[in-house]
């Protein structure tokens, strides 16, 4: 895996026509064993205590739980525990290879500085499991949440960011189809000895001779809310958030559902009178919408107690300067995700409003093999418009992998990981497939249902070598944002003749089950004239007579 650099603050400051270097941090060995194997679908995040970047899981045709740790100073990567099965994971209690998952560093609380994993795709399934790494112990552990609460479903290839000192999940691909659910996970803050303290203290309760029979009635009832109190703050609880999606004229229109998409959130302060409390907005751009490669902007407002509402931004835009949809994007934020804010505009029911040099910075290449080297271009928030950004060097052309936002507390930066594109290309087809089988299994169940492994159509994994064969000099799933007009019609057309064919396929079943009665007796037939009239008009005359 290869790792570059690049100092967000010059980019934002910079002058007109000016080019911008990316800064290489580490160049991937092939085949060292010092070093991650290439992979996609995996996740990473950025811990600030150690100034070191952390990368768990992905697939290579096959799913890794490996934990790998990038020192930003001295540009080294370590492996924190090697790739483990499925039954020495369950012995050591170490969570099981995946891909699409993702993971967050909270950063108050009680797991602060830890790393908190959600969901994921595992080799048979998807899964909806809630794991913590604390690197000071080196030690995972699962989470718990209650049983009777709901919960967030399993999922892969969502989204998670803080949200304060709660994550949010969004989008997914889930068991029913892409989602665009919202969760929310408040952590747990209380530890183990506390609810040890207050079950103590709740069993060793007894009436006192100060006190008469109400007084130490009542002292057991507080003993007893303090230890439920403790016992419920001690477990993770999910919340699900329904919001309201509505286009610049207030009509309702469909929330948008992503998967492999970028969120970013941004802090919003309070503003008196109809906003007497801090609030949040979430920033969510490109993703996959049925298969199709998008390049939208979408803003979710996040109020204090009040409904969420979904807005899209990027209807405004410069078509010279717009990433275009057929490339895999990289997005990342102008701003600290933490520190950043946005103002509500004045009014009843306030929206948001973007001040200057509040920024998306997005870093897009093409798909496969190509030409085009990875560039960049810089979304402005309060203008809504697209603008390019000249970068030299760096990564290599058709190179896949994640963007990371850095903030070391001097400087901000973006930190990319990657691979080349003769192994990510050919496997990122491959995983896209794989969503498309899933897709296909829940339409065409397979005679077990929708539980059954491959559904009626078995999903055959070529080779490495066969990957390549099959996607070289052309992009055979990811082509376009949306089919074109021709395409539509094509496409209808091909409809049309499937339904008419099913037509004629009915009728011919429904006079095979239903063949003409045959006349009982002779009184019952027509005249012999009328019948050959009938039947061979060409061969008789009017009257019946026949004519060679």
């Amino acid at each position: 895996m290869e790792a570059y650099s690049l100092d967000i603050d010059s980019v934002l400051n910079r002058e007109r026509d000016t080019v911008y270097r990316w800064n290489t941090i580490h160049i991937g060995r092939t085949g060292s064993v010092a070093d991650p194997k290439p992979r996609l679908g995996y996740s990473q995040c950025y811990r600030r205590e150690d100034n070191s970047v952390y990368m768990f899981g992905g697939s290579d045709h096959s799913c890794f739980n490996d934990l790998w740790r990038l020192d930003l100073g001295t540009t080294l990567w370590t492996c924190v525990h090697p790739n483990l099965d499925s039954i020495l994971c369950e012995e050591r209690g170490y969570p099981v290879g995946r891909h699409g998952h993702t993971i967050v560093v909270p950063t108050s609380g009680l797991y602060a500085g830890k790393l908190v994993m959600f969901g994921g795709k595992c080799e048979d399934s998807v899964l909806a499991e809630l794991w913590c790494y604390d690197p000071e112990t080196a030690e995972w552990c699962l989470l718990i949440t209650p049983d009777d609460e709901a919960r967030a479903n399993p999922k892969s290839y969502h989204t998670g960011v803080m949200w304060g000192e709660k994550m949010m999940l969004y989008g997914g691909e889930g068991t029913e189809g892409t989602s665009s659910e919202i969760y929310s996970l408040t952590f747990a803050e209380c530890t183990q000895a506390e609810i040890d303290e207050a079950e103590k203290e709740f069993n060793e309760w007894a009436p006192t001779e100060e006190e008469n029979e109400f007084q130490a009635s009542e002292r057991q009832k507080t003993l007893r809310r303090k230890k439920e109190d403790v016992t419920y703050k001690s477990m993770a609880h999910w919340q699900k958030q329904v919001p309201k999606c509505v286009d610049d004229n207030g009509k309702n229109i469909d929330a948008p559902a992503l998967s492999g998409h970028y969120s970013i959130m941004y802090d919003v302060p309070k503003r008196v009178p109809h906003r007497c409390d801090a609030g949040n907005v979430m920033l969510v751009f490109g993703g996959y919408v049925d298969n199709f490669l998008m390049g939208e902007i979408w803003e979710l407002d996040l109020p204090f107690q009040k409904v969420p509402v979904w807005r899209r931004l990027s209807e405004v835009h410069s078509k010279e300067s717009t990433p275009p949809a057929n490339c895999n994007h990289f997005a990342g934020c102008s701003i600290d995700m933490n520190g950043g804010s946005a103002e509500y505009a004045p009014g009843e029911d306030p929206k948001l409003q973007w001040g200057h040099n509040q920024n998306i910075l997005v870093a897009y290449g093409k798909f496969g093999p190509s030409d085009q080297k990875i560039t960049m271009a810089n979304f402005d928030l309060q203008s809504r418009r697209w603008s390019r950004v000249r970068l030299a060097r760096g990564p290599s052309n058709g190179s896949m992998g994640k963007m990371i936002l850095v903030d070391d507390g001097e400087t901000k930066r973006w930190v990319y990981l990657c691979a080349h594109e003769d192994v990510c290309f050919p496997l990122e087809i491959h995983l896209r497939e794989e969503v498309q089988q899933d897709q296909r299994n829940r339409k065409y169940p397979g005679f077990f249902g929708k539980s059954q492994a491959g559904g009626m159509f078995k999903l055959q994994v070529p080779t490495e070598l066969e990957q390549r064969e099959r996607t070289k000099g052309r992009m055979r799933i990811l082509t376009a944002s949306k089919p074109s007009d021709r395409d539509a019609k094509a496409l209808a057309k091909a409809k049309a003749k499937v339904v008419a064919s099913r037509g004629l396929r009915q009728a011919e079943f429904h006079r095979t089950m239903h063949p003409a009665q045959l006349p009982e007796n002779v009184s019952s037939c027509p005249p012999l004239g009328i019948r050959r009239l009938e039947s061979m008009p060409q061969y008789f005359s009017t009257n019946g007579a026949f004519r060679p």
